[in-house]
């Protein structure tokens, strides 16, 4: 399970994703499928590269560092957030960087 799970909206499209914070057990379990199922297609093809070449070690590495990627593309795609199920400054330090929090209309 996640530290926290918060909900990014997109402003100009109003598309909502959901993004965890934290751990990433599904990525643990079931490597770049996750990131498959998110869109986030790059990434993914990133873990299935580097687990080829370091023989399946960053497999290890990525369950660690996957979920604060994905939020950090998500920011700067434009995404705030628009609910949390912790405090944002809790999740800020955490992250060890800016949450954008905003107003959905």
């Amino acid at each position: 399970m996640a530290f926290a799970t918060l909900e990014l909206t997109h402003p100009a499209t109003g598309i909502k994703k959901k993004s965890p914070i934290g751990f990433s057990w599904t990525t643990l379990f079931f490597g770049p499928f996750p990131a498959f199922f998110r869109g986030d297609w790059a990434f993914g093809f990133i873990m299935i590269i580097s687990a080829f070449f370091t023989f399946g070690i960053s497999s290890l590495i990525f369950p660690f560092i996957y979920n604060k990627m994905y939020f950090k593309k998500s920011v700067e795609g434009g995404y705030v957030v628009s609910a949390s199920s912790k405090p944002i400054d809790i999740i800020a330090s955490k992250l060890n960087m800016r949450v954008p929090v905003g107003e959905v209309v």
